[in-house]
């Protein structure tokens, strides 16, 4: 878990990053270590904004990304807690949240400033490098161009990229409480401090960010559900850690965000830092079920279930569109490959498909976790069916598929990859590929170094993949892992479950009213 994300990291790198040329088997060297600085006060603050992850291939540093990748991973750390520390995944899953959040502590470096974006696309595109080697604080038009582009309280705009920054900063609080190796209370509470500052800014804007001409490398059009996310994350602190030295009810504040958000946008069949409603829904549905442990009122009865009806909602879209076959010269909106893997777009298909997997995984019963999410109301065959359509498409994905293709970069068959399945070696990634001397490798060539467990875009509607570093498909992004990693987590908690019934998942999904519970 997060290995990838170690080989994605900016700046100085830390002693635990397994990719750092530093530690045995590394390959990755500090990079971009003058963040913020630059010779024009109109485009650099001349702030350290060192570290954090750079967004995809490139040396983009997205905040609206980055926030949403991290909370989102923390999200699944914290469902599955008890199945990330049983793999061994725990403290990694908090070192790595935790690089983000320090970074994101960073990017708020004045009173009503927080920046959104350091890089420039059109620059980045002039160049195949590693980002150790890539030319950094240079003037507009020169290949050493690294604008920091910043959000303003004046400029008004911006919600969804602060919002993000304040669920990473809670989330990385929360983990920072937990028993183990990376428990800080003090870094906890100065992380949660820098969260309340900047859920007033976020709160206060009205808008989504507008990047710079020529830098769209992210699409977000719509902000209250990032305020949601945010403010639903505030609240868990609240109901685990108390109101001690907060400045509202943030339980509270989430309920009216989240009527904010479904007056504006109601069901919402995807998952993407572009539309975090379902997500939402999610988080939201535990705290009621935490608040309800602890005795607690969370909001009327009604909010749980508009909670599950969302998930319930994205679900059944999914389903029902498995009757409509891809077509590649049609756009048909979400389909089903000829393989039986699901597409809501082309480019990207296979992360929001294992983001779906990951919301159908969380929206059913969590054997063995404080959470368990039961839904007695709900029956069997309809828990399990969704966690079985996890498992399939999560499957396709590794390989379990007419093509015998997976989709993860350095799978082996030590990791269990079936013989006869192809793992990518290709992906669209500047310091793989540039990496262990002078040159880099071309289209045509496997990477210099393997991008250990990074998910690559998808098939395409057809269910065919090009190993071909220029192919849409081979292209890699922090977002398209987060689902996937917590889909992993998901289906490792029913994995044991079931092994403790004897059972496997074949034998579950032929009949998945038949639970695996006592």
């Amino acid at each position: 878990m997060c290995r990838f994300y170690e080989a994605q990291m900016s700046g100085s790198l830390p002693p635990w990053s397994r990719v750092a040329k530093a530690n045995s088997g590394g390959w990755r060297s500090p990079g971009h270590l003058q963040d913020g600085q630059g010779p024009d006060m109109r485009y650099y603050p001349n702030k350290d904004l060192t570290g954090g992850w750079y967004e995809n291939g490139g040396y983009l540093k997205v905040s609206l990304t980055q926030g949403a990748t991290a909370s989102l991973l923390a999200y699944s750390a914290l469902t599955w807690e008890n199945a990330a520390r049983a793999a061994g995944q725990w403290d990694v899953a908090v070192r790595n949240v935790g690089w983000v959040a320090a970074y994101l502590y960073k990017c708020h470096y004045a009173a009503d400033t927080f920046v959104a974006q350091i890089g420039d696309l059109t620059t980045d595109d002039m160049s195949w490098a590693s980002p150790e080697s890539a030319p950094e604080a240079g003037s507009a038009g020169s290949p050493a161009w690294r604008p920091v582009w910043a959000i303003t309280a004046a400029g008004k705009r911006g919600a969804d990229v602060v919002s993000q920054a304040v669920a990473t900063l809670a989330a990385a609080a929360l983990m920072l409480t937990r028993d183990g190796p990376s428990r800080d209370a003090v870094l906890a509470a100065d992380y949660i401090a820098k969260a309340q500052e900047l859920h007033e800014m976020a709160m206060a804007l009205q808008g989504v960010y507008i990047v710079p001409e020529g830098n769209i490398t992210v699409l977000s059009r719509s902000y209250k559900d990032d305020q949601t996310w945010a403010t639903a994350w505030m609240c868990r602190w609240q109901l685990e850690r108390g109101s001690s030295g907060l400045s509202r009810d943030y339980c509270a504040a989430s309920l009216a965000a989240w009527d904010a958000m479904t007056d504006v946008r109601g069901e919402q069949p995807q998952l993407s830092s572009d539309a975090m409603h379902l997500a939402a829904a999610l988080l939201l549905r535990d705290l009621a079920e935490l608040a309800a442990g602890k005795g607690e009122a969370f909001g009327s009865p009604q909010y749980v279930n508009e909670f599950e009806a969302m998930a319930d909602a994205a679900y059944a879209r999914w389903k029902s569109a498995e009757s409509n076959t891809c077509e590649s010269c049609a756009d048909v909106g979400l389909c089903r490959t000829p393989g039986g893997f699901m597409v809501l777009y082309k480019y990207g298909s296979a992360h929001y498909t294992a983001n779906m997997a990951l919301a159908m995984l969380a929206s059913a019963p969590r054997p063995g976790e404080a959470l368990k999410n039961e839904r007695p109301s709900m029956p069997a065959s309809a828990k399990g069916d969704r966690q079985c359509w996890a498992w399939g498409q999560i499957s396709y994905l590794l390989g379990a598929n007419s093509a015998n293709q997976a989709y993860v970069v350095g799978l082996t068959q030590a990791d269990g990859l079936p013989t006869g399945v192809s793992s990518p070696t290709r992906p669209r990634h500047r310091a793989s590929s540039c990496s262990g001397g002078p040159g880099c490798s071309g289209p045509q060539a496997d990477s210099r170094t393997v991008l250990a467990g990074a998910l690559v875009g998808g098939p395409s509607w057809d269910d065919s993949f090009a190993n071909d570093r220029d192919d849409i498909g081979s292209a890699v992004s922090i977002e398209y892992n987060a689902g996937f990693n917590g889909a992993l987590l998901g289906l490792s908690a029913i994995e044991a479950a079931l092994a403790r019934f004897g059972r496997s998942w074949v034998d579950f999904c032929d009949d998945p009213s038949d639970r695996y519970e006592e």
